[in-house]
């Protein structure tokens, strides 16, 4: 099936794309420095050269900016600093604070990242940190990955496409009395937007649960002319359909700024809608299948992320198309309620974006 091979093989190639596409223009903001300078600010960008007296920053706006060593207090190759922590002493004080330097038996924190008031504590005077305000015992009790486990809930938008070889069956029969059948590929294609909760967006945690639910608006392409059920089913403009979804993740990299995570998904959903031809066929149809995902996450702030997803899915659908104006088909003597049933499998690839606010 040359031309189902084709779709499949173009749907996968812009997938990556667009995925490659957003790893390279991150790329600048994951590996880029961080200078703090003796006033409290904190520039952020590229060394790309130095002097006895000064540094050459790149910034994200491609401008470069010489920085006098004398106004600088350090430069910081990673963004740890950025994510506020609890810091739990042994004398039952917590501290919420940003670690901007650590070295052998110190830590120095801020209370407040734009000031550049400082403060230094013994790291044998802490009990342990975590990511969460949790209690001594709980961590206790649950083990150190709740110092690092930070879930979230957003908003997502997602595009999706995919070939499904059909069957239809007439509800009717023919003058032999045989239910009439075709086959034809489907083109399904669609919009989707709606809310997603993620059990893992950072810490150190393997494994994830992402739960999404999503409103679609699509369209369905028949590329072909139903000769034999005497009617046509070549065009619906106006399907609109639900989605629920469920994906468990393990995380293969788990960094402060990303994590990278793939692993299978279950779901399952329904469309309704209207084709255009006259007269019109109103379409119904149920589908659940399971896939494989992969999805790489931003984290921008202790608090913001921006998630991205993609995918491969195997649906199962089984669908009807009733007329709205011949309601009934006359067979010899006999009515038969005039139904077409649709069934079959859909091959469909899927890339995502969410915006996801973090909990605290």
């Amino acid at each position: 099936m040359p031309t189902l091979n084709l779709q499949i093989r173009d749907s996968m190639r812009l997938i990556y794309i667009n995925l490659l596409f957003l790893i390279i223009a991150n790329s600048n903001q994951l590996f880029a420095e961080s200078i703090f300078l003796k006033k409290g600010d904190i520039i952020e960008g590229k060394l790309v050269g130095e002097t006895e007296n000064s540094v050459s920053l790149s910034l994200p706006s491609d401008k470069i900016e010489i920085i006098n060593k004398n106004d600088i207090i350090r430069i910081v190759y990673s963004k740890d600093y950025i994510k506020s922590v609890y810091i739990h002493k042994k004398d039952k004080t917590v501290t919420k604070a940003h670690i901007v330097y650590e070295k052998p038996g110190f830590y120095i924190i801020r209370e407040n990242l734009g000031s550049p008031d400082e403060k230094t504590i013994r790291s044998d005077e802490v009990d342990f940190i975590s990511d969460r305000k949790v209690s001594r015992e709980i961590v206790l009790k649950e083990g150190p990955e709740i110092q690092t486990l930070t879930g979230g809930i957003g908003f997502y938008y997602c595009y999706g496409y995919g070939v499904a070889p059909l069957k239809y069956e007439s509800n009717f029969v023919d003058v032999n009395g045989n239910h009439i059948t075709e086959r034809t590929d489907a083109y399904f294609s669609y919009h989707s937007v709606g809310i997603l909760f993620d059990s893992a967006v950072t810490g150190k945690s393997l494994v994830n649960f992402r739960m999404n639910f999503d409103f679609k608006f699509a369209s369905i392409d028949n590329k072909k002319t139903s000769e034999i059920l005497h009617y046509t089913i070549t065009d619906i403009k106006k399907a609109y359909g639900i989605g629920f979804y469920m994906s468990w993740g393990f995380a293969f990299f788990k960094g402060d700024s990303v994590r990278f995570w793939a692993g299978p998904q279950f779901g399952f959903g329904a469309f309704w809608g209207d084709d255009s031809n006259s007269p019109p066929w109103s379409y119904s149809d149920f589908f659940i299948g399971i896939g494989a995902v992969s999805g790489i996450n931003f984290i921008l702030s202790e608090k913001f992320a921006v998630c991205v997803e993609g995918g491969y899915r195997l649906f199962s659908h089984s669908a009807a198309f009733r007329s709205n104006k011949e309601k009934y088909v006359q067979v010899g003597s006999e009515y038969y309620e005039n139904v077409v049933f649709v069934s079959g499998p859909e091959h469909e690839f899927f890339l995502g974006v969410a915006a996801v606010f973090i909990r605290p």
